[in-house]
């Protein structure tokens, strides 16, 4: 028995050891002080001003008139099936050498600017539309750009290339991903290129070059995500349309009687 408490107590221990290092390589990446909400900033993304108390108070609820009501709750609304179904096979995984191979990555070191992205928008996966793979060869570029600016070796940029291209295939698999979720996937991802934990994560990723790819991916991606949205994913209008009589009583002033509370 006190020899089977001793194993048990050292796994503990080897398990306790194993998180601690973890925990130092993330604060390294992820500081306290510039926690996810912190880096986002440099994504020059702004949050939504609060209203004063006092402005919030004289604001008034309206009713509609009744017509108005039962008219709407009698219209035919589209059914979900109308809406493409939210794919949520995409999770964050280790991309060294996915989609571009040793080879590819070689390739590229001897090619100019127009053959380097026309070599992107070959080798992209087929999922990916004509507008995604002319947007994606052009972001590649500028991380291959960066990642010589940084030193990065062959390995870290395959891994990064990979990130992104799930990144972005996570985003256009929903019509209601936000910026944060994005931010939170694409973070997930790249922590797994940063700890040695084979076969779920592998030390590919230094802790500066992890924190630095993280705040370029908040600087080129994040800010292009409402332009995305529009480019890429489908749009859709609710228009509502009221006959005369509708007009007339909104005219009268029913809109203009406040609740009672």
């Amino acid at each position: 028995m006190s020899t089977k408490k001793r194993i048990s107590n050292s796994n503990k221990n080897q398990q306790s050891n194993k998180n601690d290092r973890q925990s130092k390589i993330i604060s390294q990446v992820l500081p306290e002080k510039e926690s996810g909400k912190e880096i986002l900033k440099h994504s020059s993304l702004t949050e939504p001003k609060k209203l004063p108390r006092e402005y919030i108070q004289k604001i008034k609820k309206y009713s509609a008139p009744a017509s108005v009501i039962s008219n709407v709750k009698k219209m035919s609304w589209p059914p979900l099936e109308t809406f493409p179904a939210i794919d949520n096979s995409e999770v964050p995984r280790i991309t060294v050498w996915v989609p571009f191979t040793k080879e590819h990555m070689t390739c590229l070191k001897d090619l100019n600017e127009e053959d380097t992205l026309c070599f992107f928008a070959t080798h992209l996966p087929d999922y990916f539309s004509s507008l995604s793979k002319h947007f994606m060869k052009i972001l590649l570029y500028d991380i291959l750009k960066w990642s010589q600016r940084n030193n990065l070796n062959d390995n870290a940029l395959s891994s990064l290339f990979g990130i992104y291209v799930n990144t972005h295939r996570y985003f256009m698999g929903s019509l209601w991903r936000n910026q944060e979720e994005v931010y939170k996937f694409f973070k997930q991802s790249i922590l797994l290129h940063t700890i040695q934990d084979p076969p779920k994560s592998a030390n590919i990723l230094n802790p500066h070059e992890c924190r630095s790819g993280l705040i370029y991916f908040c600087k080129t991606y994040l800010p292009v995500l409402p332009l995305l949205r529009v480019q890429l994913l489908p749009n859709y209008q609710l228009k509502l349309q009221w006959n005369s009589q509708h007009e007339g009583e909104v005219n009268k002033g029913n809109l203009q009687q406040p609740l009672k509370s």
